[in-house]
């Protein structure tokens, strides 16, 4: 036998004799504290039948409707269903007890369904007649009565005549002929059904106990890292269209300034090469020497763009657009800060929106 309650709640542990892989650990508990009844309960789904259930059991409760634990063990093609009805409060003080005892994942089972139910197919018409009863061993000078799969209770030993003779007036057609039935361990396909410990009371897996505890921190740490990926994206994305603006605009301005240039392979070595040429044209301003000086100020600020550029008269004439003119002014104060003795940089402003200041940069030899 396996581990049982007894009358008082008073948990006694017994070794098992064995159980199925995976199987929880059984705990019988006294029948008497176990109401099995039988209510018609309309529904066509599962989710509406079992939420009208507690309304079509109302009339037959003699406690509140709170203070209940209900148990829906079979519902028949009918709509009539089977429920095991038992306090909460007795629920609770059994659950503590499992779990001071370390059989938290335990099953609490009604010790009426030990009986063997199993009909013999040459007695399958008479199977409603086929009562089975035994002596409990949890409840002393009791009976076991199994009157159906899923249907069972327990009674007084002097008090089973008169039960029997009210159970054949209330039904005609039932002829109680008891058999003694062998107490005997259902099948764990049965006995998860059996099972009280559902709903609010059921026995709860550590490890989805774990994951419903951490699931919201773990969705949010995968919305961040998915937040953080796109943010790295895109910024990604921008740092390379800004190099490729980078490099169109220094394309541009040395195609300005040398002309005569067919093919750019390598627009640092090209320039070296052309200020090595012109520097040997010393006393003079040349194209070159003003764009040694203003492309490294120009292109490193990235606020302002260069436009046309004209070379004429020793004289060097650049368009430049910026969003205001204070980024035009600042760039003008580097150009200052840059050039060398003799040498002159002026601004002119041509054109000012809201949303556009364009200027002129003109650079001579003094």
């Amino acid at each position: 036998m396996n581990s049982y309650f007894d009358l008082g709640d008073q948990l006694h542990l017994v070794e098992s004799d064995g159980l199925a892989q995976n199987q929880k650990p059984i705990v019988w508990v006294p029948s008497r504290w176990v109401s099995i009844l039988r209510v018609f309960v309309p529904g066509k789904s599962r989710h509406q039948w079992q939420q009208a259930l507690p309304y079509a059991l109302e009339e037959q409760l003699a406690q509140p409707l709170e203070e209940l634990h209900l148990v829906s063990l079979d519902r028949d093609k009918e709509g009539w269903v089977t429920v095991a009805v038992l306090a909460k409060q007795r629920m609770q003080a059994w659950l503590s007890a499992l779990e001071q005892a370390n059989l938290s994942q335990a099953w609490l089972v009604p010790e009426c369904f030990r009986l063997d139910y199993t009909i013999e197919p040459t007695n399958e018409a008479m199977s409603p007649s086929l009562w089975r009863f035994a002596e409990s061993t949890l409840e002393p000078e009791t009976l076991l009565v199994r009157t159906a799969k899923f249907s069972g209770l327990s009674i007084a030993k002097a008090q089973w005549p008169v039960f029997r003779e009210m159970a054949e007036k209330q039904n005609a057609d039932l002829n109680i002929e008891p058999f003694i039935a062998v107490q005997n361990q259902p099948k764990p396909s049965d006995l998860a059904r059996m099972n009280l410990r559902q709903g609010e009371f059921a026995v709860v897996n550590h490890q989805q106990s774990m994951w419903r505890h951490w699931r919201w921190p773990a969705g949010l740490a995968a919305v961040w890292l998915v937040l953080l990926g796109l943010q790295t994206h895109w910024q990604t994305q921008q740092t390379l269209q800004q190099a490729q603006a980078y490099q169109q605009q220094t394309e541009t301005l040395f195609r300005q300034l040398f002309p005569q240039t067919q093919r750019i392979v390598n627009i640092q070595v090209q320039t070296q090469t052309f200020l090595a040429q012109a520097g040997s044209q010393a006393g003079q301003i040349s194209p070159v020497s003003v764009l040694s000086l203003l492309e490294p100020v120009i292109l490193a600020n990235s606020a302002v763009k260069p436009g046309r550029m004209d070379w004429q008269n020793q004289r060097l004439t650049l368009t430049l657009t910026a969003n205001t003119t204070e980024q035009l002014d600042q760039l003008m104060a580097h150009i200052h800060s840059r050039l060398p003795a003799g040498w002159v940089a002026r601004l002119e402003v041509k054109g000012l929106t809201a949303q556009q200041a364009e200027g002129v940069l003109h650079v001579h030899a003094n």
